[in-house]
């Protein structure tokens, strides 16, 4: 159990102080006793992950601070360490203890912090071990991202403005099972992942196809996965695990899910993961991209996704039956709009998914695709021709890299398959720019 933080009445001022008003300049004035401290009470303040203790007391305040606060689930703690406060630029060398300790615990989640800056060795060895650094600007930044979160708990429960978040939120969904969701939403994931920005998948599916091909895990217990936040309001970042992909993130499902929701509070109940995603923290690790794993049918898990999201992706196979299908969604899509009285979705178009080649009759579908008859879609701007935004390929490589957990990018990098979820991927990030460019291909 973690230790309440006792900080004398001076310095409770001063943290005060710089908590209402963060400058970069005065987060650097503070003292190393101040500022191992007042890192501390940052972690407090966030209420989201504990920290757990790397290095001996001779930095200057943090370790002491840090001391006997271990004891939590390894999978949410973080290891900590502050060097050179006001000294010199951090160097490799200072990482390292951080790095092996880590590696010893296998705890993935590696901090350092400093008020002097880094040199560009150490942003490169951060880089490489998956270190998140921390100089006084990007303590400001998460001070700033901890009061918006804040501010968003004593709002009323009408849905969030997630329009100010700079992070796209796409829903993958279809009524129809099939067709290609999981696959679509993994591997898009992994094409968008980058070192700098990494990406969340949501796995709102109680199959949890998602999270056992990117997790290796067959059940996950409800008190860890996205059933804690849809029922106790538990934030999402706590819950987070890391996947097999570089960069990729994910809320795992949960069999229990099934069981979901409670008929009375049904319309409470749609709203919480639109709630919690607006209180996701911007930070550690740097999420800016959101892709949201919709189960088969239309009931109340999908509709909770799609007022978390800001956007639809429709994969669709081209037969007749999946393209029926479409009219049931698009009608779930209003009908969802209408009750809880949300912004129109952007709907980014459709992607023919699990295409035979071969099978030249399928594409009179694709090609004769009729936007007049369907409002909701003609609502998103989008023509006849605009409606496509990608075609996969039905392709081996798919089952097999989820065999091994892996994406069809990371398994079969030069396939037709990898070929098709980039293009993919560019066609997306042109219809909803994101924070990073998708030119370079991962190595």
């Amino acid at each position: 159990m973690t230790q309440p933080l006792h900080i004398p009445p001076e310095q409770e001022e001063l943290f005060r102080f710089t908590f209402k008003s963060p400058i970069d300049d005065h987060i650097r004035r503070l003292t190393p006793v101040e500022y191992g401290r007042f890192i501390y009470y940052l972690f407090q303040r966030d209420g989201l992950y504990h920290p757990v203790l790397v290095d001996g007391p001779g930095d200057g305040g943090v370790d002491i601070e840090l001391y006997a606060r271990n004891g939590v689930n390894p999978e949410l703690c973080g290891v900590v360490q502050c060097k050179r406060f006001l000294l010199e630029k951090v160097t490799p060398n200072d990482l390292a203890p951080v790095i092996v300790a880590a590696n010893m615990a296998k705890i993935t989640r590696k901090y350092c912090f400093t008020t002097s800056g880094y040199t560009p060795p150490a942003r490169a060895s951060a880089r490489n071990n998956d270190v998140k650094l921390f100089d006084s600007a990007d303590v400001r930044f998460w001070i700033q991202d901890i009061t918006r979160r804040e501010s968003l708990r004593t709002q009323s429960p009408n849905l969030p403005d997630l329009d100010s978040m700079p992070i796209p939120i796409i829903c993958v969904t279809n009524n129809k099972g099939g067709v290609g969701k999981t696959t679509l939403t993994g591997n898009l994931a992994a094409a968008f992942a980058t070192e700098q920005h990494n990406v969340l998948v949501i796995d709102a599916d109680p199959q949890g196809h998602l999270t056992s091909w990117l997790t290796d895990q067959r059940h996950n217990a409800p008190a860890l996965s996205l059933h804690a936040v849809l029922t106790q309001d538990v934030p999402i970042y706590p819950l987070m695990q890391r996947t097999t992909e570089k960069g990729v993130w994910i809320l795992p499902s949960t069999q229990e899910l099934h069981e979901l929701p409670g008929g009375h509070n049904a319309w409470t109940f749609e709203r919480k993961l639109a709630h919690a995603l607006a209180a996701l923290p911007l930070s550690d690790p740097p999420i800016r991209y959101v892709l949201i794993d919709t189960p088969p049918g239309l009931g109340s898990i999908t509709r909770s996704a799609m007022l978390a999201a800001k956007s639809l992706l429709i994969p669709l196979q081209l037969e007749v039956f999946s393209l029926e299908g479409l009219d049931a969604l698009l009608g779930f899509i209003v009908q969802t709009e209408t009750i809880h009285q949300k912004k129109p979705l952007q709907i980014l178009g459709g992607v023919a998914t699990r295409v035979d080649m071969r099978f030249r009759w399928g594409f009179r579908f694709r090609d004769r695709f009729d936007l007049q008859n369907r409002p909701r879609l003609q609502q998103s701007g989008l023509t006849d021709e605009q409606f496509w935004c990608g075609l996969l390929r039905e392709r081996g490589e798919y089952k097999k890299s989820q065999a091994e957990h892996q994406s069809v990018l990371q398994y079969a990098r030069r396939s037709d398959a990898a070929d098709d979820i980039w293009q993919l991927a560019q066609e997306v990030t042109h219809r909803v720019p994101i924070l990073t460019h998708l030119d370079t291909r991962i190595t």
